[in-house]
């Protein structure tokens, strides 16, 4: 080939893989985000999702993220180019040292999880340990290390897309990060993950492709004929410092000296990289150790096997006709530009191993810039503006910062990059320089993570005075080695070297002595004042500072659970062996033996390269299959979606509205991969009152009419706990509905069974959680009138004692009148009143639950004959508008303290109420989008008092017919209705709004009738049910459609059907349960075991088994692996003593 043909590539290649791919991947990662956000609610507008993924990275992408990190371009290019200088070994020592690296990564990502968990970035903790000064430094270091690391990257890549293509090299350094800003700002870090593991996919094929294609070719044929063409040119060529200057041998000066600088330099690239921090921080909490031992096993084989295989055969073709610079040898500037790589590609395989070689530079180069934007946003967008000029910024306040920084810093990178193209500096020169400047704040924020005794001063003076250092005695050497400071002079590998490891320790040793001086005790409790960001629309005033303004560390509760706690300290413990073990294998067990004075034999070198091979096999396994394996339920879920929504048709079964009697509440995919495998799946939850709907109880299959026998709730208890059923709810109400043909006439309210009689659900729970281990228990209770919250605390406090956690409490303020006389009143209390009353009731509760017994303070020591300290027992004095009380809670501290809380209001002041209370709330609603703006609207509320916009569990009413077929369903529906009581239903609904239908006509159409609650019910069913457009809205008619689900949507058909209902109100509404009203007892509960569980269980969206066998109420409702007890924005918080 001619020195006229080095560009195999027209530029039209160039441009498009550069601009048209490019673009296309930021047009992909766009679409894709806008499906997960409607699909899968993983919304990139907010910083949580667009800065750390939602912390819910799974092990197979955590391991495929590592291994796309470490992919840089100059990771292939460079390693190929030091091959080609000096033979075998230095392939090898790179590898080496990226794998010790992603080791060591490993500890501290674990230790920053454990210590740091609501951490965005690194620099927040340097913060928040040292103060302003030596957060202002390290926000410097690290934007110099992001802004040197991406620079050598697209200088890197820039080059070999010009050997390529003959594209201009400015023309492709500008271009290069075009789609990657596009798809950057679009995803944030989850599409780095996402497009890292595209980018990885299709590098790793064709890096398998490649390096099979180097010994298998014209020109080497086999592992056998690549060993002799080496030793052919071992005979003309004399590598300096090897032993008789063999290429095939591994005793290599030249070659340790660029390990070590490499791993140096690697080595405070990962700790002062914020990028690699923000993976850890991004990951599952299971998934960060196996995550990134895997791909820094895994990872290795890329340097070694592609430095190995195009180094030595770039040695071996040099001299032959297929080379592109043959008849002349590289020039000094073609190698150190990184030139190798794609001339040997060239000669291998020509243009369509030139075109792969097109592909996998842009790949890697893509993929890490963009991981280097996104933390070069969260530096500008959380340590400096969040920082310092807007630190109550809101959540769209921070993305919009994030933004622009993405795509500011894009573009300013490029032009660096072009000034030192065109200063002399290329890609040889930024590898071996990088270190010295981004290695003396390695040591100082390492300990940040690791020794609690290092003090402000250490972390603060040590990396100045290391660099000053570093970069002295790199310049010095380098003049006192060539006589010259000059770009040659200064590339050279002494002088790199010691600056190199004078930046290093130096900055260890300024640090050591300088803390000894007056060590500091640091209290790791400290970083657990750092908040997460909470979701805001764009006119949001709540504060919303980095760090909590609690600032009593005594009160900071972990965020994780002991058990987890417990679990990542021992994979800290694991990771760190696993460290110790990769660095004596890769740098002493199995190097050592082969520097000596020998050269590798034939069979050595066959083995030696075979090995490799397979090793870059097993690595795609591990980056590109596994993740799907591992991720295949999500996968499959995601599928599942997109199909029903490209085939979505209106479905003929969704019908009617009713009351709520039995719910199972299910709970949609909000995050993927977290602590526990069952957290993303469908949660499902009973509610029972003792009567059903009105005239089922005249069903023969019908056993509600045994709500008296105590047999009835034990069995339906055990049935419902084999159904993986989150809880029996038993619903509740004072009094008897008493206005339809009133008023205060309850003689409808006796002959139909209109939900009543009612006993005390109270006295039921007891021996239900006797018979069952894991099934949840709720039990509805007034504030209006229990009048004692002391009585009440003690009656729930007693419950969750008894079933180990599992009681919740439905809180409602009632609402009948009949209810209000019965207690001695001639009228109801005032609706607002009722809620300001219920709203100090809580807060005195509160009071007893979290705040009168610490967790140690039963003692029941024989020895001491201390059962209690008194010490750790104390009364609260409570003297308020409606209630006084001084007083300690009757019992100890129970599992939960606070029992989980319920809640319904669906009124201004209830909804007020619930955004301040509730843990979990019954939603109304016909149509989802209606619903769904309900959900938006409380989410906001929930950040506007403080709390998380995740910290309510909504649970829309739902009442399901299911069977094997669509007709058969609709059969038993038909069925049902037969039974229904119409004058039963009038009787419920009179009590519900206030009406009574029977001063109204038979035929009068209630479409044209100011009835409370009527015009908006047939609004809705018009929209909703199929062929109702036109019909008159009789009486009849709408009692009709009340009698068999109340005022709640029906699922009726087979599994499928329902199921596909079910998660289109998942998906739309974005709800994160359903109320199932039951029409006969326990045969609607057996139904949904029998037909629809095996469904969501087949797609992937109904637990196995509960997520904490045998746990408390609120774990298995949440399944957020924070433990039993309120949640710590939780108003009740406050009240804890501990």
């Amino acid at each position: 080939m001619s020195t006229q043909d080095l560009t195999p590539l027209p530029q039209g290649a160039g441009y498009g893989v550069v601009v048209g791919l490019g673009l296309a991947f930021g047009i992909g990662m766009v679409a894709v985000n806008r499906f997960l956000e409607r699909s899968m609610n993983e919304k990139s507008d907010h910083t949580e999702m667009f800065m750390v993924a939602n912390r819910s990275v799974g092990t197979g992408l955590t391991a495929s993220a590592v291994i796309s990190s470490w992919m840089w371009a100059t990771a292939i290019i460079w390693t190929t180019a030091q091959g080609y200088l000096y033979g075998i070994a230095a392939p090898f020592w790179y590898a080496a040292g990226c794998s010790i690296q992603i080791a060591l990564m490993t500890v501290l990502a674990i230790h920053a999880k454990v210590k740091v968990p609501n951490g965005h970035t690194v620099l927040e903790i340097v913060r928040l340990r040292y103060g302003t000064t030596a957060h202002i430094i390290y926000i410097f270091l690290c934007l110099v290390t992001n802004l040197l690391s991406v620079t050598s990257m697209i200088l890197g890549a820039a080059g070999v897309i010009t050997a390529l293509t003959g594209m201009h090299i400015v023309a492709s350094t500008f271009l290069l990060p075009l789609g990657v800003i596009v798809y950057t700002v679009a995803g944030g870090l989850k599409a780095t993950f996402l497009t890292d593991y595209v980018h990885t996919l299709i590098v790793m094929v064709i890096l398998c492709f490649l390096t099979i294609k180097v010994i298998n070719n014209p020109s080497i044929t086999s592992l056998s004929s690549f060993y002799d063409i080496l030793v052919d040119a071992d005979k003309t060529r004399d590598i300096a410092g090897n032993y008789q200057g063999s290429i095939l041998s591994f005793k290599s000066k030249s070659s340790i000296i660029f390990g070590l600088v490499h791993s140096f330099g690697d080595f405070a690239l990962v700790i002062m990289d914020t990028s690699f921090w923000q993976k850890g921080f991004a990951a599952d909490t299971a998934a960060t150790m196996p995550g990134y031992m895997l791909g820094g096993i895994s990872y290795f084989a890329v340097p070694w096997a592609v430095g190995t295989t195009t180094g030595l055969a770039a040695i071996g073709l040099e001299k032959t006709p297929l080379f592109p610079t043959y008849p002349r040898m590289m020039t000094t500037d073609e190698i150190n530009a990184g030139y190798v790589l794609p001339y040997t590609v060239m000669a291998v395989a020509g243009k369509g191993g030139a075109f792969a070689l097109l592909l996998v530079v842009f790949m890697c180069v893509t993929s890490t810039t963009s991981a280097e934007l996104i933390a070069v946003s969260s530096i500008f967008s959380f340590d400096i503006y969040r920082t310092y000029i807007n630190p109550k910024a809101n959540d769209r306040q921070v993305i919009r910062v994030s933004h622009w920084t993405v795509i500011l810093f894009g573009i300013f990178v490029s032009a660096f990059a072009t000034a030192l193209h065109y200063g002399g500096i290329d890609l040889n020169w930024m590898g071996y320089f990088l270190a010295t400047v981004i290695c003396p704040g390695m040591f100082p924020l390492a300990f940040t993570i690791l020794w609690k005794k290092q003090t402000a001063a250490a972390a603060t003076i040590a990396p100045v005075l290391g660099l000053a250092s570093g970069i002295s005695v790199w310049l010095g050497t380098a003049y006192a080695y060539a006589g010259e400071l000059s770009v040659l002079s200064t590339e050279a590998q002494l002088p790199c070297l010691w600056g190199a490891l004078t930046s290093t320790f130096s900055s260890a040793i300024y640090s050591i002595v300088i803390t000894y001086i007056k060590p500091d005790d640091f209290d790791w409790r400290t970083f657990l004042l750092l908040s997460e960001v909470k979701d805001s629309s764009d006119d949001e005033t709540t504060p919303n500072t980095p760090i909590a303004e609690n600032k009593n560390l005594d009160s900071i509760v972990h965020p994780y659970p002991p058990q987890e706690l417990k679990r990542m300290n021992r994979a800290a413990v694991i990771a760190s062996i696993f460290s110790a073990i990769v660095g004596l294998v890769t740098w002493v067990v199995w190097p050592l033996p082969l520097y000596r004075d020998w050269i590798f034999t034939k069979p050595f070198f066959m083995g030696w390269t075979t090995v490799s091979e397979i090793w870059l096999f097993i690595c795609m396994l591990v980056a590109v299959v596994y993740p799907v394996y591992d991720g295949r339920e999500v996968l499959g879920r995601a599928f599942r979606i997109l199909f029903r929504f490209s085939t979505e048709k209106e479905s003929t079964n969704t019908v009617g509205e009713g009351s709520t009697s039995v719910h199972i509440g299910t709970e949609k995919n909000i995050t993927e991969g977290q602590s526990s495998d069952n957290s993303s799946k469908i949660s499902h939850q009973l509610q029972l009152t003792f009567s059903g709907f009105t005239g089922l109880w005249k069903h023969p299959q019908d056993k509600g009419g045994d709500f008296t026998n105590l047999e009835y709730w034990i069995n339906l208890a055990k049935v419902l706990e084999e159904g993986k059923f989150h809880g029996l709810f038993l619903a509740d109400h004072l009094g008897v509905y008493d206005v339809y043909k009133g008023p205060a006439n309850p003689n409808p309210a006796l002959l139909s069974g209109a939900q009543f009689p009612v006993g005390d659900p109270f006295m039921l729970i007891s021996a239900m959680a006797s018979a069952t281990k894991s099934l949840g228990f709720g039990v509805t209770a007034s504030t209006t009138y229990e009048t004692s919250p002391y009585a009440l605390a003690r009656k729930l406090s007693t419950l969750d004692h008894i079933t180990r956690g599992r009681i919740g409490w439905n809180i409602v303020t009632s609402f009948l009148d009949s209810a209000a006389k019965a207690y001695g009143l001639d009228e109801q209390i005032p609706h607002d009143e009722r809620y300001a009353r219920a709203d100090e009731y809580l807060e005195l509760t509160y009071k007893l639950w979290e705040g009168t017994w610490q967790d140690d303070a039963v003692q029941r020591n024989p020895e001491s004959k201390v059962y209690s300290d008194a010490e750790k027992v104390r009364r609260i004095e409570h003297e308020g508008k409606y209630f006084k009380s001084t007083a300690a809670n009757q019992l100890p501290a129970s599992k939960q303290r606070t029992p989980l809380l319920f809640q319904a209001g669906a009124s201004s002041a209830g909804k007020d109420f619930a955004a301040k209370h509730s843990e979990v709330m019954f939603l109304p609603g016909l149509e989802p989008e209606k619903t769904g703006a309900i959900v938006k609207d409380m989410r906001k509320q929930l950040v506007d008092v403080g709390r998380a916009p995740d910290g309510i569990k909504f649970i829309a009413g739902f009442l399901v017919i299911v069977d094997e077929t669509d007709a058969k369903a609709q059969a038993k529906y038909e069925e049902y209705l037969s039974y229904a009581d119409l004058e039963g239903m009038a009787t419920l609904f009179g009590g519900w709004t206030g009406a009574d239908l029977s001063k109204f006509e038979d035929d009068e159409d209630f479409a044209f009738t100011a009835v409370a609650g009527i015009q908006s019910l047939i609004q809705s069913w018009s929209k909703t049910i199929p062929n109702s457009n036109g019909l008159k809205w009789t009486k009849r008619r709408i009692l009709q459609e009340l009698a068999l689900g109340g005022v709640h949507p029906r699922a009726i058909g087979s599994p499928q059907t329902v199921a596909d209902i079910l998660e289109k109100w998942v998906n739309i509404a974005d709800v994160d349960g359903f109320n199932f009203s039951y029409t006969i007892t326990p045969g609607t509960f057996e139904d949904m075991i029998k037909y629809l569980f095996p469904e969501l269980r087949r797609r992937g969206v109904i637990w196995e088994d509960y997520d904490v066998p045998g746990g408390s109420a609120r774990e298995n409702y949440f399944m957020d692996g924070k433990g039993p007890q309120v949640r710590n924005d939780h108003p009740a918080a406050t009240y804890k003593w501990k």
